[in-house]
């Protein structure tokens, strides 16, 4: 990954500069999965939702970080050397990362007390199973047909396609939109772009303590992971809607600011839908809906940039942009209601898992 920051500091045109960014991507692209599959080996059920709210909250953290920090940067350095900065970072902490991490809990010499036979447990606190049952074993040909016939993977899917999709209006357009809409300077549009961004941050880390307490209360995945999202993307499309009808810049950012909270609390779910149903999978499965993320990451800010040229020109509404994000977002709670995260992971029959739900 810390290669392809090098070779966007050395790139000498614009194809070059492009096609660092996509060996950028290729590299970075196993991030979301390893990490899933992590929390799935080293923490219990139980656990899921506030490591999987850690992980995508510093995630979204760094992102919010990186554009205030680049933007101080690129006051004093040329651009080429703000990358070679990042990468000098990237490496030395890939080297830190290489010499403390473990891939199971069982080989860290900070846990060596536990048994490496230690038998997978989803209610346990360690998990240090090294191999997988053979009677589990699942064929690619077969994982391919599970993935491809499940209902829940394609909601799961789908509802990472539209809560990427408008994340992105806020990472890419926000700021435009503010200028535009309400004639803010394009400095008071960068501050306030950052609020919903913070929102998100704090509902992504309430959203993990969300899913793991009203999973402790309830005994039900499916209101822990479904019902959490589902409520949480309804009242973000809703808060978006009423966004619309606002005069000002403020009200207008504190109502998305809202919004952004609620679409937070909706992360975490589905990391722990995911890996409740891929089990030993997680990484493929958990790949899938990450790449489901992106493909509505990418398509969203080049619809956003038709509509803004077309709006510019016509004289048309602003506030068409924000019903489209209220709308995405409502689609998003939508998918949510084909997930079941009682299904039983590839090769597993139901009740199969040590946790029964109902």
């Amino acid at each position: 990954e810390e290669s392809g920051s090098t070779a966007r500091a050395a790139a000498g045109s614009l194809a070059s500069l492009l096609l660092s960014r996509a060996f950028f991507g290729a590299a970075q692209a196993g991030l979301v999965p390893i990490s899933a599959k992590v929390i799935n080996d080293w923490f219990s059920m139980r656990w899921r939702g506030v490591c999987s709210s850690v992980v995508a909250a510093s995630m979204s953290a760094g992102g919010v970080l990186a554009m205030w920090l680049t933007a101080e940067l690129m006051t004093g350095f040329r651009w080429r050397d703000v990358f070679r900065m990042y990468s000098l970072v990237g490496i030395v902490w890939a080297v830190v990362f290489y010499a403390y991490f473990r891939t199971r809990p069982n080989e860290h010499p900070w846990l060596n007390d536990h048994s490496p036979d230690q038998p997978e447990d989803e209610t346990g606190d360690i998990r240090s199973a090294t191999s997988e049952p053979a009677a589990l074993r699942v064929s690619a040909a077969d994982l391919i047909r599970h993935i491809l016939s499940s209902r829940t993977i394609w909601g799961i899917n789908a509802q990472s396609f539209f809560r990427a999709a408008g994340y992105w209006m806020l990472v890419t357009w926000f700021p435009a939109f503010l200028e535009y809409r309400f004639g803010v300077t394009p400095e008071e549009a960068g501050k306030l772009s950052t609020y919903p961004l913070i929102a998100v941050i704090l509902g992504t880390l309430a959203g993990g303590l969300l899913v793991d307490v009203s999973l402790s209360i309830s005994g039900s995945k499916w209101i822990s992971r479904t019902g959490t999202s589902f409520v949480a993307l309804v009242c973000c499309g809703s808060l978006i809607c009423a966004a619309a009808a606002m005069e000002t810049s403020l009200s207008f950012v504190s109502l998305m600011s809202a919004a952004g909270l609620c679409a937070g609390l909706g992360n975490p779910p589905a990391w722990a839908a995911t890996m409740d149903v891929a089990g030993r999978h997680t990484s493929i499965i958990m790949g899938t809906m990450n790449m489901a993320g992106t493909v509505g990451g990418f398509l969203m800010p080049i619809v956003l940039g038709y509509m803004f040229g077309d709006i510019q020109k016509t004289g048309g509404n602003w506030n068409t942009i924000i019903y489209l994000e209220a709308v995405i977002y409502v689609l998003g709670a939508v998918s949510w209601l084909a997930v079941n995260p009682n299904d039983p992971p590839p090769g597993e029959a139901r009740g199969d898992h040590p946790v029964s739900e109902q």
